[in-house]
């Protein structure tokens, strides 16, 4: 088992994280790149959903909750439950590369984690009906897949609410304050994540300014003047030395 680096460390793997994750969504280069070893949404929902844990917000002095937010996490908890297997079942009895799509890296998650899962769902359903992303080619079986769904109960009106949900769960994601140890936890799993796919993109993002956008390399800091030397005399005659310097005078001889 490898020894965890010490606490300073730790402690600022999140912001490195954080850095890191925003470049990849800001970079099709870098997604592109990383894909190849096998970054997907997957692996990013992963590294987002620590830090969620290490920045939620506990109940402070009061334990009065967010009764809509709460049950809105629960519902869809227990949603994702049900419903992927069967979702998943449907497609893939007749629209096998529509179920591919849909569930690539995508499985049944539990509490906080499954709002991101359900959300992601969504994003993709989205996708076939619209075509955005997609085939064209594939447009006509993606529309087939979605009226399928649609026939065992998952309408345009069902996703709606679901997306609902989802909007009302993502203001305030409760959870109970991470404890010491939980938080030494999280932040030992974000550091071996970090330490993963930052040598991926270090070996798979040729280009400088592609790794300082990840927050793996940093611009190129402006040197110290040089020291200037006084040119020697023409004859070749060294320099008088420099006239010593008196200290100040207290007024006694």
């Amino acid at each position: 088992m490898l020894e965890l680096p010490s606490r300073q460390v730790l402690d600022a793997i999140p912001g490195r994280v954080l850095t890191f994750l925003i470049g990849i969504g800001k970079s099709i280069v870098a997604r592109t790149a990383l894909q190849e070893a096998g970054y997907g949404q997957e692996e990013h929902d992963y590294a987002w959903s620590r830090l969620m844990r290490l920045g939620a917000l506990g109940v402070l002095g009061s334990p009065a909750k967010d009764a809509a937010v709460a049950s809105a996490v629960r519902e869809l908890d227990a949603w994702d439950d049900a419903n992927f297997p069967s979702i998943q079942a449907t497609l893939g009895r007749s629209c096998a590369d529509q179920a591919a799509f849909v569930f690539d890296h995508l499985e049944v998650k539990q509490g906080a984690e499954s709002v991101v899962a359900v959300a992601t769902l969504l994003d993709r359903l989205d996708a076939l009906e619209s075509g955005k992303g997609r085939a064209k080619g594939a447009h006509k079986h993606d529309l087939a897949a979605i009226e399928i769904l649609a026939k065992r109960g998952y309408t345009k009106a069902e996703r709606a609410r679901l997306a609902d949900l989802v909007a009302t769960a993502k203001t305030v994601v409760e959870v109970e304050p991470i404890s010491d140890d939980d938080r030494s936890t999280t932040l030992a799993e974000l550091h071996g994540w970090f330490t993963d796919w930052s040598a991926q993109a270090k070996r798979l993002l040729k280009k400088k300014q592609q790794r300082i956008a990840l927050g793996l390399a940093s611009r190129a800091k402006i040197g110290k003047a040089k020291r200037v030397e006084a040119p020697a005399p023409a004859d070749g005659v060294p320099a008088p030395a420099p006239a010593p310097i008196l200290a100040p005078s207290n007024g006694h001889g």
